[in-house]
């Protein structure tokens, strides 16, 4: 049978409306009237359908491999594990469209409107990102590794579970995001805006968020083990239990920020905005907190051994309450001469020596400074003569 004979016998086929499982590949459909139409099961590979109207038309299990869909309308389409591996899909609108587990390797999606679709479990590898419109979209459990999504509206979408390491993501916008349990190791996030986005349990590892908007973002329990976040902000962000080891935070703004046991081992935190900040039981050994302002930081708890700090620096923050502190583990002094005050020629009182002294106040401060430099807990009580002995 000659080729316009085949042609001829496939158009008979969309004539009689009868296109599930039908062999449509390499057909010219241009100009076809395709709302709500049924190609469940159909060959439309290398199929011509640029500019048609497919809205709400189902797709599912449809070979489109290669297909031509430049500027086709499939908003609320049903793609349902459709294959469209290397298909162009250039200014199409599949806004609100069902792309579950379809295949999508090596397509072309520049100038696409990708809002509130759902892409779960899809495999995106090599596939052509520019300028995509991605508003809501679902992508969980979806293959986005080393991909480039330079500038891509991202906003209030799903990527729950994505693969998404070593991704470009340089001036997207993830805002509202969720990305709980995303692996976006060694990606790139620079200028990206990341603001109330869900990175809670994210692996971050080796990531670059230099200049990243995170206000109030929820990192908890996400490691950023060497990530690289100088200049970020991250005012109001809750990193409570991540893992920040190594993690460099050259002038980032972290105002108001949640750390509470953290591990900051070996942090880099030089020029960083810490008003506010909680830092309790955090793990800060070996970092560097050299010119930063730590008096409005709550360190209660932290671990300080082999922190770099600025010169002077003592462990509280005023006489008042290193006063505080020292009511609070040895009660009050009695005055001298006082009525309570122990007889030092009597032998049941000895002499404290210490107490007498009258820079008591001066070596008691001195003791405790020596004690939160050397000890691994910031605030710890300074040992007694007892136990000392």
């Amino acid at each position: 049978m000659d080729q316009k004979n085949l042609w001829e016998q496939k158009f008979l086929e969309l004539s009689k409306n009868d296109l599930n499982w039908a062999d449509l590949s390499w057909a010219d459909l241009k100009d076809a009237q395709l709302v709500r139409a049924d190609f469940q099961g159909a060959d439309l590979s290398g199929v011509d359908l640029t500019g048609i109207d497919l809205r709400y038309a189902c797709f599912q299990a449809t070979n489109l491999r290669g297909a031509r869909l430049a500027g086709t309308d499939l908003s609320g389409a049903d793609l349902r594990g459709a294959c469209l591996e290397g298909a162009d899909l250039t200014g199409a609108d599949l806004s609100g469209a069902d792309l579950r587990r379809a295949r999508l390797a090596a397509t072309g999606f520049l100038d696409a409107d990708l809002s509130n679709a759902n892409l779960y479990e899809t495999d995106l590898r090599h596939a052509r990102f520019g300028n995509t419109r991605l508003r809501g979209a679902t992508l969980s459990g979806a293959g986005l590794s080393g991909l480039n999504l330079q500038g891509i509206d991202l906003s209030g979408a799903v990527l729950r579970d994505v693969d998404l390491d070593r991704a470009d993501l340089t001036a997207a916008d993830l805002t509202g995001s969720n990305l709980y349990k995303a692996d976006l190791s060694w990606s790139c996030f620079q200028q990206a805006r990341l603001v109330r986005a869900d990175l809670s349990c994210a692996n971050l590892s080796g990531a670059n968020l230099t200049g990243a908007d995170l206000s109030r973002a929820n990192l908890s329990r996400a490691s950023l083990v060497r990530a690289q976040a100088g200049r970020a902000v991250l005012r109001g962000a809750n990193l409570s239990a991540a893992d920040l080891t190594g993690v460099h935070l050259v002038e980032a703004d972290l105002r108001e920020g949640q750390m509470g046991r953290a591990d900051l081992c070996y942090a880099d935190f030089t020029g960083c905005r810490l008003d506010g900040a909680d830092l309790a039981w955090t793990n800060l050994r070996g970092a560097n907190l050299q010119n930063v302002d730590l008096q409005k930081v709550s360190l209660a708890g932290a671990k300080l051994a082999g922190a770099q700090l600025e010169p002077g620096t003592v462990p509280f923050s005023s006489p008042t309450a290193l006063e505080e502190e020292r009511k609070k583990r040895e009660g009050p002094i009695p005055p001298k001469g006082g009525p309570e005050a122990p007889d030092s020629s009597s032998p049941s009182s000895p002499p404290s020596p210490e107490t007498d002294s009258p820079d008591w106040e001066g070596k008691m401060k001195k003791a405790i400074q020596i004690v939160w430099t050397s000890d691994t807990t910031y605030g710890c009580r300074p040992r007694s003569r007892k136990n000392s002995s």
